[in-house]
């Protein structure tokens, strides 16, 4: 929630005076004295264009040339200095979000790679897998085709014996007719009718073995495979990005406000005429003793 400022009193050594003097001054102070290219020359001016505290040399030369300023001391109350403080500690804060914005952006671009290297991963153990269940496949078209061979190496001597004993059938039908269509039958010895009738006989007598036992498939045991390739899953890592671990909170009711107060700024601007002001128009104008040369602050 936003903080009210404090009640004004009269005593500056009260509690309620010096916490009111801290917060008005203490973004200030922290930042007024940063020295640098210009010694020892204080932060004094607020500049309206780029959020930022400058110093006086910064007012007509660099990039803040031409820019709208606001004396920190001479143009704000002390209400408007410690809405000043909030402006610089907002955009501190904005340039620390936008710095975490760019952070999640790489990762963003690390996840992505994250998943081209897994699509390879899974790519290549696919082909594998694939490879090795050609292998299988040819294992197991090779045990087919060696267990078809042994059925045929069982069923071929019974189709051999058929094959001989319908040929040696056939010769001798062809010996005892050719006895049948003699005119005499005492032409031929007995000897030979008798050797027709036991060859005759042995033939018809010999059996052919059909109880032939065939080997069949009745089917592929598939469970330890299908065991193994349920159990195949993508193994991950957790990956330490060394970010902060702070879980995102939902808005305070003073963002809620915030956010409120900023939608109406917007729809009462909409009818307002354009500020009409140049730059340092706003600046204090030298007192009558200093002839123009400007006052100094503290």
């Amino acid at each position: 929630m936003i903080r009210r400022p404090p009640r004004s009193t009269l005593s500056s050594s009260s509690a309620a005076s010096d916490v009111y003097k801290r917060q008005e001054y203490g973004t200030v102070s922290s930042m007024a004295h940063d020295a640098g290219e210009y010694g020892n020359e204080e932060l004094s001016y607020f500049d309206m264009d780029t959020d930022q505290l400058v110093r006086p040399s910064d007012l007509l030369i660099g990039d803040h040339a031409g820019h709208n300023f606001k004396h920190i001391h001479s143009d704000f109350t002390p209400l408007q200095r410690r809405v000043m403080n909030k402006v610089l500690l907002a955009n501190k804060k904005a340039d620390k979000v936008a710095a975490t914005r760019d952070g999640l952006d790489g990762l963003g671009q690390a996840s992505a790679d994250i998943a081209a290297d897994g699509q390879r991963k899974i790519t290549e153990t696919m082909r594998t897998l694939h490879e090795e269940l050609a292998r299988v496949e040819e294992e197991l078209r090779s045990s087919l085709a060696r267990a078809v061979a042994a059925n045929n190496a069982a069923i071929e001597p019974s189709v051999a014996l058929c094959d001989s004993i319908l040929c040696d059938l056939e010769e001798g039908v062809q010996l005892a007719k050719g006895y049948l269509s003699q005119p005499d039958p005492d032409s031929k010895p007995l000897s030979v009718v008798q050797s027709i009738e036991v060859g005759i006989n042995e033939i018809v007598e010999t059996d052919v073995r059909t109880d032939i036992k065939l080997r069949s498939v009745q089917g592929i045991d598939t469970s330890a495979v299908m065991h193994r390739l349920a159990a195949l899953k993508v193994q991950f890592e957790q990956v330490s990005t060394g970010g902060t671990a702070d879980a995102l909170k939902k808005p305070a009711p003073a963002y809620e406000r915030l956010h409120a107060l900023s939608v109406r700024r917007r729809v009462e601007d909409v009818n307002l005429p354009e500020p009409a002001g140049t730059p340092f128009s706003s600046f204090p104008q030298s007192p009558p003793h200093t002839a123009g040369m400007g006052q100094s602050h503290r």
